[in-house]
């Protein structure tokens, strides 16, 4: 259970949070969209800063992996639907260049297996609502009780 700081304490739910949330923003424009986009997509958006740019050769190399793991689907969403999801972040994870972030957007996004997003906006909305985590799996364990 994630330590409330003294500071701020906030008495609404991981639930209420969601709801918060998309009631306020609503989903990405982006989605729902083509599933092997939204997977490029996903990874193109790590990191992105002008200065970040010469690490597009690296993305390029982790598209290449990733199209080469859905291959072995032959492309099809249905097919890696049917994974679980433990086994299908374990996938997702082994594919050079994909991290946790990614991982899970690549979940909830194209595949629609239940996962938190854990990303620095998280991170400092959750600091700011008086909730402290020692690291993310405390706050993945958090919103996914």
């Amino acid at each position: 259970m994630p330590k409330i700081s003294k500071k701020k304490s906030c008495k609404l739910t991981p639930k209420e949070i969601y709801d918060k949330l998309k009631d306020e923003f609503g989903d990405p424009p982006w989605w729902p969209g083509d599933s092997y986009i939204v997977m490029v997509q996903s990874i193109l958006v790590q990191n992105t800063t002008w200065s970040s740019v010469e690490k597009i050769t690296t993305k390029a190399k982790t598209i290449k992996y990733l199209t080469e793991w859905y291959g072995k689907y032959k492309y099809n969403v249905e097919s890696v639907m049917k994974i679980g999801k433990t086994e299908l972040r374990k996938e997702l994870l082994a594919i050079k260049g994909i991290g946790p972030e990614t991982a899970d957007v690549i979940l909830v996004y194209v595949f629609h297996k239940p996962s938190f997003v854990i990303d620095a906006y998280t991170r400092r909305l959750l600091e700011r609502l008086g909730f402290s985590f020692k690291d993310d799996s405390e706050i993945r364990s958090f919103f996914e009780k």
